[in-house]
């Protein structure tokens, strides 16, 4: 007696569309890097006992090195803080407005928006993302402007949906490009 297929389930978008007072908005949670998040917290941990010891140093001896290290120490100690922020409670608001398409960035009590006049957002598209795209995915926005979907504006090149795989981002393309022409 020949077995009935197993068929394999569809995954679910990562995004939710959310119905506001002002309409539908696109909510997409950050994508978390399972190796990197544990790794960047340990990392910072150590980083930031390192940076209390120099800054201990030079309170009790003045060092031009060590001052100049601990530039470097705070650059570092932003990036894994930011994106240690981003991964866990990070998430991309999408929405179009009287025709203007708006992207916020929120993680946390840090958000910043841009918002784009509709008539000057030309070839709105979902390109193939490389290999490099793909796993800068789970950093803090700042790491990877570009984004799964991507539209030019002006000379720029702009992106959004960053870590959504190509499928996804054909959604979302089109989900902006219908509410852009209305």
């Amino acid at each position: 007696m020949p077995t009935a297929p197993r068929y394999v389930t569809p995954r679910p978008p990562r995004h939710r569309v959310v119905v506001d007072g002002a309409g539908e908005v696109i909510v997409l949670t950050a994508r978390r890097n399972w190796f990197a998040l544990p790794f960047l917290s340990v990392w910072l941990t150590m980083w930031t006992f390192g940076g209390i010891t120099a800054i201990g140093e030079v309170m009790r001896e003045f060092q031009w090195f060590l001052c100049i290290w601990l530039v470097g120490w705070a650059a570092g100690w932003t990036f894994a803080a930011a994106t240690i922020l981003w991964q866990l409670v990070g998430r991309e608001v999408i929405a179009v407005r009287a025709g203007d398409l708006s992207l916020q960035l929120r993680a946390g009590p840090f958000a910043r928006t841009r918002v784009y006049r509709g008539g000057e957002v030309r070839n709105l598209r979902a390109p193939a993302q490389s290999f490099v795209e793909k796993s800068q995915a789970g950093f803090a926005p700042f790491i990877n402007r570009m984004g799964a979907v991507q539209f030019d504006h002006g000379a720029r090149t702009i992106g959004f949906a960053g870590g959504v795989d190509e499928a996804e981002a054909a959604m979302l393309r089109d989900w902006a490009a219908a509410r852009l022409t209305k």
